[in-house]
């Protein structure tokens, strides 16, 4: 789990951003695709704040 500022929607937006530039495709909101990998995005405001996000990212093969 990575702690990073802002709230959980710029936190997914700037994650998925990331992703998009190494040459990963979204699937949806949260699930990029690249070859056989698949990352897929959770994040959560910490405890009700804005201005802090829980951010777990999953790697799996397909």
């Amino acid at each position: 789990m990575i702690l990073a500022p802002g709230s959980a929607a710029e936190v997914r937006r700037s994650t998925v951003a990331f992703y998009s530039a190494a040459g990963f495709t979204s699937v949806s909101d949260s699930v990029l695709n690249k070859g056989k990998r698949q990352i897929t995005l959770v994040a959560e405001n910490r405890d009700h704040s804005a201005t802090q996000t829980n951010l777990m990212i999953g790697v799996t093969t397909r």
